[in-house]
């Protein structure tokens, strides 16, 4: 799948920035239209455009959670919003109006990074890039990393994620890391991510790239997230853990995350519309503590017992951690709860 640009849009303070002129050339075939504020544009975006901006406001925001469950001391770096994926449970579905845009005042947002570690000397600061973009699927436009790991590996108490249902993992392979970025792949069962993630690189190739990452010196992350409950999934997900334990080595896995399948009510509408096939929302839902709709907490317990389990038969030593539940589920089923390097 590829972005399907047919128009550029770029605000004029951002021609000024190396990263516009590397776009530019890269679609030096397409019509350009200059503007004075990314603002005037963006609520009226096509599919088929891109705006290209420079960030007045912050790049690096604490990651936002939900309300009352456990937070995992994160921090995002916002370089753009837009994902052509389109897995039918994503949130950006609904908070999104604007189909892509991104920053490429990219050495604003490495300077905030800076001075966030400087005012925690004695903090490890977790930060991704992953929140309203993939990590790497942004790579046909502009490819961040090449800018970002060498710079931000450099920073002692900073460790970096980049967070992807990419394989196309390439262009990290002869990057300078420093053991200081982590490449994390978000992971489902087959049946699922044929089902709901059709547009992603399949399950193989994301292990396979992970794969390569590991070879190349970087520690993996994994995120299984969402979980989601239907006829099968015991088997579909033991497949997924056995498949990782079978190319990674546990002593390269920094960390493996659990979150089962949550969603703002506004949501569940647009799925219906954009995603008539999908049966996702038609499970055992309620509205948790944070409003959003949530399955059964019996449902929950055993989605990540049984996950828990799987990892363990395979190792003890990584850390699993329940992203957006509460630390007496955690503790129950033998998971972290508000995971943190500290």
């Amino acid at each position: 799948m590829s972005f399907e640009i047919q128009r550029l849009i770029v605000e004029k303070s951002a021609l000024k920035e190396p990263l516009t002129e590397k776009i530019l050339k890269r679609f030096s075939s397409l019509p350009v239209e200059y503007v004075d504020k990314a603002k005037s544009v963006k609520k009226g975006l096509k599919s088929s455009e891109l705006l290209i901006a420079a960030n007045k406001g912050s790049f690096v925001k604490k990651c936002p959670g939900t309300p009352k469950y456990g937070c995992c001391d994160y921090y995002v770096l916002n370089l753009g919003i837009g994902c052509f994926y389109n897995c039918t449970y994503c949130y950006l579905h609904y908070y999104v109006n604007s189909p892509y845009f991104v920053f490429v005042n990219i050495e604003k947002a490495i300077a905030e990074v800076k001075q966030l570690c400087n005012r925690n000397p004695g903090k490890i600061i977790r930060l991704g890039s992953g929140e309203f973009i993939d990590s790497i699927g942004f790579n046909e436009i502009i490819d961040f990393n090449k800018v970002l790991v060498p710079k931000l590996s450099k920073i002692g108490n900073l460790l970096f994620e980049i967070k992807t249902k990419s394989s196309d993992v390439k262009s990290l392979l002869s990057l300078e890391h420093r053991g200081k970025v982590v490449v994390s792949f978000s992971v489902n069962s087959d049946e699922i991510a044929n089902k709901e993630e059709k547009e992603a690189d399949s399950l193989q190739k994301r292990i396979e790239a992970a794969r390569l990452c590991q070879e190349a010196g970087y520690k993996i992350g994994f995120h299984f997230d969402p979980l989601i409950y239907y006829e099968g999934w015991q088997e579909g997900y033991r497949q997924v853990v056995d498949m990782i334990f079978k190319h990674i080595e546990p002593k390269n896995i920094a960390w493996i995350s659990l979150g089962a399948l949550r969603f703002n009510k506004a949501l569940k509408p647009v799925i219906q519309e954009k995603f008539p096939n999908s049966k996702i929302i038609y499970g055992e839902l309620v509205p948790g503590i944070d409003n959003k709709l949530r399955y059964f907490i019996a449902i929950r317990k055993k989605l990540f017992k049984t996950l828990v389990e799987n990892i363990k038969t395979h190792t003890k030593q990584v850390p699993v951690y329940l992203c957006m539940e509460n630390k007496d589920l955690a503790d129950e089923v033998g998971a972290i709860a508000g995971f943190s390097l500290n």
